[in-house]
């Protein structure tokens, strides 16, 4: 199963759910408590939020597999194993990583940034990944100091500003 854009989900999070607490993927059946997953699942962002031209946050398709998880839970009393691919996995930094790294073969590439506006995906990523954090207030995050739960190490106006600091950093 992959996730992406739902429009119906109370449809969604009825196939779902029962695909994924079936008995080696039977629906109508039910996998003992100690039996794993049988279909997986594989989620491109776990982003609940976005920001755009009506610039106000809006709902992402992460808020789909939230509210999945937790109808889940509450009635199977189960969490959803899933594999993350997009942000904040590692997984993702790391590719960006390698990608940059066999573009630039004659160039040696020891700083990473990443430029962000969503502290729980964008700087979480960034910082488990070694990368230097630097969190813009243009997006999801408006707030006029750091993250207090996921902090960056640098903190500026815009993307503009923080080519500007990548630079002078560099």
């Amino acid at each position: 199963m992959m996730l992406t854009d739902v429009i119906r989900w109370e449809v969604n999070v009825q196939l779902m759910s029962d695909i994924l607490i079936s008995k080696d993927g039977i629906p109508g059946t039910i996998r003992d408590s100690d039996e794993k997953q049988h279909a997986e699942f594989h989620l491109a962002s776990e982003d609940l939020l976005y920001k755009d031209a009506f610039n106000i946050p809006r709902i992402a398709s992460g808020s789909f597999f939230f509210s999945l998880n937790h109808l889940f839970g509450m009635k199977y009393k189960r969490s959803i194993e899933y594999i993350l691919y997009g942000k904040p996995s590692r997984k993702i930094f790391e590719y960006a990583k390698t990608q940059i790294q066999e573009k630039n073969k004659d160039i040696e590439i020891t700083n990473f940034y990443m430029i962000g506006d969503n502290p729980p995906v964008d700087i979480k990523g960034a910082n488990d990944s070694g990368f230097t954090s630097i969190l813009v207030r243009t997006g999801i995050f408006d707030g006029t100091d750091n993250d207090k739960v996921n902090p960056a190490k640098h903190v500026v106006d815009d993307v503009g500003k923080a080519v500007d600091l990548i630079l002078s950093l560099e």
